[in-house]
């Protein structure tokens, strides 16, 4: 059996034609997609420009002594745990979930929270579709930037953004994102 690895192109067919039933790796990054996005938990997707530290800011968020990450769509998580004791998230995620979290959670509960970092380079964005949840509601946008050169700040988060909206924009129907922007208002 040869092993056809996939161009990125072929990634933006939602099913496999025919003569692609052999290759694993789009089967694959099928699957686990569906099966990612019917967690119900959401996702975390971090984008920015090649060594603006996407990294950096996970291995912080994760206290990993060590990643080196130098995949096109790297897979890590967050083990966020309800801190009983004050009704809030041990890993802060926000304020106005804390509520939520104590109600949801009992005290030894905890949700492994997906994220997704992107390389830094624009020909990966199709990949970001297996990074999507079902629910737009559940999907977090990160932009990270290098402050050095303090001129490129701005354009690299305009760009990203751009990307952001672009891939919202292909992948939920106009319902879902208003619905989405009638929620971000509660």
């Amino acid at each position: 059996m040869t092993t056809v690895y996939p161009a990125v192109g072929n990634l933006l067919q939602a099913q496999p034609k025919p003569d692609e039933e052999d290759n694993v790796w789009t089967r694959l990054l099928s699957e686990w997609g569906n099966k990612s996005g019917a967690s119900g938990h959401g996702s975390v997707i971090v984008l920015g420009e090649p060594e603006c530290g996407k990294t950096t800011l996970l291995r912080r968020m994760t206290k990993a002594d060590k990643m080196s990450f130098s995949s096109a769509l790297e897979y890590s998580f967050l083990n966020i745990q309800s801190d009983y004791n004050n009704g809030s998230y041990a890993y802060q995620l926000g304020s106005a979930a804390a509520g939520a979290a104590a109600a949801a959670f009992g005290s030894s509960d905890s949700i492994n929270l997906p994220v997704f970092l992107l390389s830094g380079h624009e020909s990966f964005v199709p990949l970001l579709k297996f990074a999507l949840p079902k629910q737009l509601t559940k999907a977090c946008f990160v932009l990270t930037v290098s402050m050095s050169p303090p001129e490129k700040i701005i354009p690299s988060l305009e760009k990203w953004f751009a990307v952001a909206e672009r891939v919202v924009k292909e992948h939920y129907s106009e319902e879902v994102i208003e619905a989405g922007r009638q929620a971000r208002k509660f």
